[in-house]
């Protein structure tokens, strides 16, 4: 148990090996065969500087989004919603999103109603311009709602695109293939400028290019989202108010997952 959810493992094989999700559960109270998904990828990767001892503890990418999805399933399970709420950290991300994939096949096969998926993917490096910017992309429900809540309990600025990309794990559960689902991913507007990016030194103990603030505003705009579309009974005003302190050790603490 975490938090009070049912947390259980989901397999699956790659390369004749199994590896695991991690899915925790809060079960809805009005429908609770209506799902919405918060996941984040849990592995990590060093390819860019070490990729033989693959010596990577992830700090941004993605314990950053880790964290996010573990603050939001800690806030969350103290309210009750209409539909069900699954907290996932997906593996082998960095390996074209197998263990994400994984999950969405299993889903469709089994007729799981996924209603919905957000995904956080490298929160916390703002990039140099000072503006704080989020890049929100996927379908275009749930990325206007993000857009919404941003503006409404934080000091991000958004960047949107209504393209599904194809390099995180929000992709198997866009509209256009998971019939009846919807899907976003917020990410850093500058990822690829991080100058730790995919290298031994992402990590809190080796620099100071990490931004606790603005990570902590991501979550709020996200659980504010998940809130609205997974229907939270009654909508209490209180829980958008609760994000730092949690996160700030999550993020430092995190290591690399396999």
């Amino acid at each position: 148990m975490g938090f009070g959810l049912n947390v259980s493992y989901d397999p699956f094989t790659y390369n004749g090996s199994t590896y695991n999700n991690v899915v925790a559960t809060l079960p809805g109270k009005t429908h609770p065969e209506q799902v919405y998904i918060v996941g984040a990828h849990m592995d990590s990767i060093s390819d860019r500087d070490d990729p033989t001892n693959m010596n990577a503890p992830g700090a941004d990418d993605n314990a950053s989004g880790m964290a996010a999805v573990l603050e939001m399933a800690k806030a969350m399970v103290g309210y009750a919603f209409d539909a069900t709420i699954k907290f996932i950290g997906f593996n082998l991300e960095e390996k074209d999103l197998v263990g994400s994939k994984a999950y969405a096949d299993k889903a469709k096969a089994s007729g799981e109603q996924v209603r919905g998926m957000l995904n956080f993917d490298m929160i916390a490096y703002p990039g140099n311009s000072g503006a704080k910017n989020v890049f929100l992309a996927g379908d275009s429900n749930l990325v206007d709602a993000l857009k919404r809540n941003a503006l409404k309990y934080t000091k991000l600025t958004t960047t949107l695109s209504y393209n599904n990309f194809d390099d995180s794990d929000q992709y198997y559960f866009h509209s256009s293939l998971f019939p009846g689902s919807t899907s976003a991913f917020a990410i850093e507007a500058e990822p690829l400028n991080n100058p730790n990016y995919h290298k031994t030194t992402d990590s809190t103990e080796t620099s100071n290019y990490m931004d606790f603030a603005y990570a902590t505003d991501i979550t709020r705009m996200g659980v504010a989202t998940l809130a609205d579309f997974a229907g939270v009974i009654p909508e209490p005003s209180t829980l958008f108010c609760f994000l730092l302190g949690g996160l700030l050790l999550m993020v430092g603490s995190r290591g690399k997952k396999t």
